[in-house]
């Protein structure tokens, strides 16, 4: 419950259905770092050794959510001087989004005891809000939509459709041109 409650808190997620929401929580996995390490460090008075989270280069295995503590992202070292700006991440943010699969771009550190939420890359999908234009997993291989505009047939009796129009009589509007009277008539019901 509470990894849930912590999910919908996070602003990033929180276009998401709640069924998204609910099987994030039973998909993430927690990560701590920064604990022991630093504690040692601080019992023996020795300068904090940061803990690496993700290497710049490496390639990224899902995306982290922060539960609690921080990190400081630098940017890469091959960034011009002028250019290297470190970020400062808490609580609710997020990162590892953009490597999918793919290199880091940065590295990213612990500045404190941190515990992340981290999503696997395999469960990338479920931060796609769902769509009623595609057929994913629907019922018959048609998407919401198609299932909305997909109508059952009536079966109507002629007499009963003769009943729905019963009382009411054609009249042609007056600003009709004679030419196109006949084509404009309206079914007007009768007083």
């Amino acid at each position: 419950g509470s990894v849930f409650e912590f999910l919908r808190q996070v602003p990033f997620l929180q276009r998401l259905p709640g069924s998204s929401l609910r099987k994030l929580a039973e998909v993430v996995q927690v990560k701590q770092y920064g604990g022991l390490v630093s504690r040692l460090f601080e019992l023996f008075q020795l300068a904090k050794l940061s803990e690496y989270v993700v290497h710049e280069g490496e390639i990224g295995d899902g995306i982290y959510f922060i539960l609690e503590g921080q990190v400081e992202i630098s940017g890469s070292a091959s960034t011009e001087e002028g250019n290297h700006s470190d970020l400062l991440l808490k609580q609710y943010d997020y990162f590892g989004y953009e490597s999918g699969g793919s290199i880091h771009q940065a590295n990213v550190v612990a500045l404190s005891k941190l515990t992340c939420l981290v999503l696997p890359n395999s469960y990338r999908s479920l931060l796609q809000p769902k769509s009623i234009w595609y057929a994913d997993e629907s019922p018959g291989g048609l998407s919401l939509m198609e299932h909305i505009l997909c109508l059952e047939p009536l079966e109507v009796s002629v007499s009963y459709l003769s009943s729905l129009f019963e009382g009411l009589t054609t009249v042609t509007t007056p600003l009709t041109p004679l030419s196109e009277r006949g084509k404009q008539d309206h079914l007007i019901g009768n007083r």
